[in-house]
């Protein structure tokens, strides 16, 4: 994808709640554009395998929409000063996963491409396969076999292990 103008902003809030944007390969194209660019990611969700894919992509901050205006104001002043920022409503439950033992490494698979991320986010969502195509500019046999690739990298057979994958991995969350 080819960026139609140039960024001249000093900070980009990136909502990963738009419909029909894989939420975070937004932050990848946008590091793409113009990698000295500083990203905020905001989010509804708190999932610290998202927030880790966020980084990873070239966002400096990770902020979650139930913290407060003051908290806004942090991540933004953060960011802008060249320091990541995290909302404590991840780092909390990253220092929990941690004491607990756990790896966030699985979370993040890396098995998928950035198209079947797409895919995967919008079936989740309860897209079908023509709405997909008709969205990202790709035929309905085109949505057909990346979602099947998807499925068989990731071991899952249903339209429901999708959603759960989805949820698990932060693609979606509960409205």
């Amino acid at each position: 994808m080819e960026f139609p103008g140039k960024i001249s902003s000093d900070i980009v809030l990136a909502d990963l709640n738009l419909p029909t944007v894989n939420k975070v390969d937004l932050i990848s194209l946008l590091h793409q554009w113009n990698p000295s660019q500083r990203i905020l990611a905001i989010t509804d969700n708190p999932a610290p395998s998202q927030a880790i894919r966020a980084f990873r992509n070239g966002a400096l901050g990770y902020m979650v929409r139930m913290d407060d205006f003051d908290h806004l104001v942090q991540a933004i002043r953060s960011v802008y000063d060249g320091r990541r920022y995290v909302s404590s409503l991840v780092t909390d439950q990253i220092l929990d996963a941690l004491v607990a033992g756990k790896n966030f490494e699985k979370d993040i698979d890396e098995r998928i491409s950035s198209r079947e991320r797409e895919i995967l986010q919008l079936v989740a969502e309860g897209k079908t396969n023509a709405e997909i195509g008709k969205s990202l500019v790709i035929s309905t046999r085109t949505v057909e076999t990346h979602r099947n690739n998807l499925m068989r990298k990731l071991g899952l057979s249903s339209q429901i292990d999708i959603i759960r994958y989805a949820f698990k991995h932060g693609f979606i969350t509960l409205d």
